[in-house]
Parts: C-alpha cells; structure tokens; sequence
C-alpha cells in the first residue's frame, strides 16, 4: 500500500511524539542523508512539512527511536537546542516556509 508524504509526515510526528498534528503549507522542504544498512550506504530523502499542533494531550517520546522527551520550546529558547542537533535539522528549522 502506498502512503504519500504528507500521511506519512504526520504518521512519523504522532508515532515518534503523541502528537496529532495537520499541515499548514503543502510545500514541503527536502533533506537528504545516508546511513550504513547491512554494510550498504543508504540514501535517504525527507519531506518536512510547516504543521500545527491539533492534540498534545497524549505526548510522549518513542523510546524505540531514541527520542528521550518531548518538549515544546519557545522562539527566543532555540539556540541551545539547535545547537545540539544536525546539521540538516538546523537548516530545515531556519527555512522560511
């Protein structure tokens, strides 16, 4: 079965997180990285959608993925959080949508 981007966006933001989210700007921003499988590089290509907040109640980080905490982080706080994440994450978050 097929899923599109923006289902499997908002998939990946309420498994990883708890949060149910709806996408606000269709036009995604792409990244790409690789990572070694069974001894193969793999190239990975990543949609990022702008996306709004519809349920936090049931927020919690998936362990299973390495995600520690789920927090929500004011404009003015971000310096110090961006400075502890990739490079391409950095990029995506300064990207005006």
């Amino acid at each position: 079965m097929y899923e599109d981007s923006q289902s499997a966006a908002l998939r990946e933001v309420e498994e990883e997180t708890g949060i149910k989210a709806l996408i606000t700007h269709q036009e995604p921003i792409l990244t790409y990285h690789t990572y070694t499988q069974a001894g193969k590089p793999i190239m990975k290509k990543t949609y990022w959608y702008q996306m709004a907040c519809l349920d936090e109640s049931q927020s919690r980080p998936q362990i299973e993925e390495d995600i520690s905490e789920v927090v929500w982080v004011k404009n003015q706080d971000i310096e110090m959080p961006l400075s502890q994440t990739f490079a391409s994450i950095r990029w995506v978050l300064q990207k005006k949508i």
